[in-house]
Order: C-alpha cells, then sequence, then structure tokens
C-alpha cells in the first residue's frame, strides 16, 4: 500500500481495519512519499521504506515482503507498476493523479503496456481526470468513480442492551459528554457544565476522564464543585438528582457517543504532552455534535473536514463551553450541526468500501494460488527472501508499492 499524497494516507487506517474483518491474516506493508506516519494503522500494518527505482531493487521488495495486492494512492510511478505487472502483482489505484512531471509523463510511454496492465481497477473522484483516465489506452473499462478515497470514522463498539437500558433511565434528560478529559481540564469541564445547567437544570455530564487511576480525587472534585455524582465503576446509575455521571469503565465511549448529542473532545481544551487524543470522526461518526478546545494537532485533518463542513465549533475556555453547550441543546441546532458532521465522515466511504472489496478479493486469488504453489511444492519456505532489498536514501523521495 503506497501513499503519495499526504492527505490520503490517513485513510490507511480505516481501509486496512476493514480488510483484516475479511482477510483476518492480512499482513500490509505500507509506504509513503513523506515521512508522515498514517494515522491509526492496525497491528496488521508496518510501515518500511521504499526500494529505489530499479527493476532489481522493486523485484526484491516484492519478493522480501511476499506482495501479493497492491493499493496506488495518488500518483502512479512507471517503473514500480511495471515491475508488478510482470511479477503478477495485481492493482487497485486510487486517488489516481496526472500531474505534470508526475505519472503520465512517465506512464506515456507505457500507456498499454505493463504498467497499466496490471491495474485492475482505478478508483476515482468524479470530474475531469476521471473522464481523462477513462479514455486513456490499457484503463478503458477499469475506471469507477464511487468518490474521493478519505479517512472515516471509525464505528466503536458498545453493549447494545447496556445502551438501551441507560436511554429508558435518561428518558428525556439533555445530556453531553466530556471524552477523555485530562486532570487539567475538569475545572474547565465542570464550569461549563454548571453554565449550561443554568439553562436547563435536568442536564446530565457524562465525564469520560482520560486516566482511571485516581478516580476518587475526580469525585471530590466534582462534589467540591456542588455538583452530586454517581461512578460507574460502583454501578450506580444516574438518578434525577444526579448531575455527573463519572464513566470511569474503559472501553465505553462507543456507548457514550450514541446517548450524548453533544460531545466535547478532552486533551484539546489544554494540550497534553506526547498524547493525541481522540479523533474527532469517533463522536461524529455516530451523530454526537463536536466540541474542541484549540489543541487539535493530534488529528489536524479531520478537525479541518468537519470545521469546512461546519460540523464542528471551537472553544478556548470553560466559559466559552459552557456557552456552546448551552446554544446546541436546542434538538434542531444539534441535529443539524450532527447531521452536517456524518456527511462529512462519511464522504470516503464509497470508495473505500469498493477498494475494500477488490483487495480482498484479489488476496483471496493470491491465497488459491500460494495452495497450489505449496501442493506442487514449488513454494519457498517460509520467511525466505532474496537479499537485502536495496531501499532509498532517508531524505530520497519515497516512492512505492
Amino acid at each position: 500500500m503506497h501513499f503519495a499524497e499526504d492527505q490520503s494516507a490517513d485513510a490507511a487506517g480505516d481501509l486496512l481495519l476493514r480488510l483484516a474483518e475479511l482477510q483476518p491474516d492480512l499482513d500490509a506493508v505500507v509506504t509513503s512519499d513523506s515521512d508522515t506516519v498514517p494515522l491509526d494503522l492496525p497491528r496488521c500494518a508496518r510501515v518500511t521504506g521504499a526500494p529505489v527505482q530499479t527493476p532489481r531493487a522493486v523485484r526484491q521488495f516484492l519478493e522480501a515482503h511476499r506482495i501479493e495486492a497492491v493499493l496506488w494512492v495518488g500518483d502512479l510511478i512507471g517503473p514500480y507498476a511495471a515491475q508488478c505487472h510482470r511479477a503478477g502483482v495485481p492493482a487497485v489505484w486510487a486517488n489516481p493523479t496526472l500531474r505534470g512531471g508526475g505519472a503520465w509523463r512517465r506512464l506515456a510511454p507505457f500507456a498499454s503496456g505493463p504498467p497499466y496492465e496490471g491495474v485492475r481497477a482505478v478508483i476515482a473522484p468524479r470530474g475531469p481526470e476521471a473522464q481523462r483516465l477513462a479514455r486513456t489506452p490499457g484503463l478503458q473499462g477499469r475506471v469507477e468513480t464511487p468518490g474521493p478515497l478519505m479517512r472515516g470514522g471509525i464505528v466503536l463498539p458498545y453493549d447494545i442492551e447496556e445502551r438501551d437500558a441507560l436511554a429508558q433511565i435518561l428518558a428525556a434528560r439533555p445530556v453531553w459528554l466530556a471524552a477523555c478529559a485530562a486532570p487539567d481540564e475538569i475545572g474547565a469541564v465542570l464550569t461549563a457544565h454548571q453554565h449550561a445547567a443554568r439553562l436547563s437544570h435536568r442536564l446530565l455530564l457524562i465525564l469520560s476522564p482520560d486516566r482511571l487511576d485516581d478516580i476518587t480525587t475526580l469525585r471530590a472534585r466534582v462534589e467540591a464543585a456542588g455538583l452530586r455524582a454517581a461512578l460507574r465503576s460502583d454501578g450506580e446509575d444516574p438518578e434525577e438528582e444526579t448531575q455527573v455521571l463519572i464513566a470511569d469503565l474503559p472501553d465505553e465511549l462507543g456507548l457514550w457517543y450514541r446517548l450524548a448529542p453533544i460531545t466535547f473532545l478532552g486533551q484539546t481544551l489544554i494540550a497534553v504532552p506526547g498524547a493525541r487524543g481522540r479523533s474527532p470522526f469517533e463522536p461524529a461518526a455516530l451523530g454526537s455534535t463536536v466540541l474542541h478546545g484549540p489543541a487539535t494537532s493530534g488529528y489536524p485533518g479531520d478537525y479541518v473536514r468537519l470545521h469546512r463542513a461546519g460540523a464542528a465549533h471551537g472553544v478556548a475556555s470553560g466559559e466559552e463551553l459552557g456557552v456552546a453547550v448551552a446554544r446546541l441543546l436546542s434538538p434542531d441546532a444539534a441535529a443539524e450541526m450532527a447531521q452536517r458532521a456524518w456527511i462529512a465522515v462519511t464522504e470516503g466511504a464509497e470508495a473505500t468500501n469498493r477498494i475494500v472489496e477488490l483487495l480482498s478479493q484479489m488476496l483471496s486469488e493470491g491465497a488459491a494460488a500460494r495452495t497450489g504453489r505449496q501442493d506442487k511444492g514449488q513454494e519457498p519456505r517460509p520467511g525466505a527472501a532474496p537479499g537485502n532489498v536495496e531501499a532509498q536514501p532517508r531524505n530520497a523521495s519515497r516512492t512505492g508499492p
């Protein structure tokens, strides 16, 4: 899997998670033109340097990593594509570019030859470039236009029975969530809740801290602020007089995103060194409106996309957070933002689904061929490699399969 575009590289994690569901033994190799490591890669993926652009180096790379299918994203490099085809490795080309000095110039001499012949399908956004590709000899009949490959939201799991039970307990109570709030943000979150509760006295804050090692102190801080708290780990359900539910059990964010129409993402009001926080696509994918502070460097692309869609709102203090929560307590306001967020998050879903389908099919074909070779005694022993792969220097342009 090679990404020639930084803005597309973050789609790798979502795509590989989906592909691993269909191919449990997936072993993915990810290369990129830049030094930026794609976000949220699953355990089945490893990032490595690409080989230099010589036939021998590319052949060694393909053999050493046992490549059975390739996904190209962005620019397509002729020498690499040609060697993949000659090795019998099929490819999918997503978000194709024909930039001057890029793929078009390098591939023009081979337009009906090896580079294009190895491309099983081209997955492109609708537009003039897709039309141009569709007329290209060697690609005719292979260009599909489901849209761009883009990072989407991971739908976190949850216990549906627990969700239904809590929804019944909460009934028509207004609810908002502070997810993964850092210790230094707790005061601002409680200030925000007190402000918003002046306009809605039944408002419930679900407080999910980023640290679970000192919940006793956290509860004391909540109660010191004059707020009545319930503790999830003690089996306490939120009663009518409960103002803060401390959600201190691990792996329940999927549940809270589904119950809370408004989510403030912690670790964004005050930056936490070495921490990235959570992607805003997680709540957005589940219909929860996103509020956040200024520290968004952990997922900059995600926040930019949501803001372009008018689907997220930034705040700089606890007071501003309280005003934003109060404003979004209007069902219409929250629903409108949540709808825009869902559209932004699912923009690349159709392309991702199609690419996963194609890659899974190609990997299954490769597995069947491998089994056939093993039956004939032709498969090399596991781990055997033809020698050291000739890699590009660290600062060189990195392109490859």
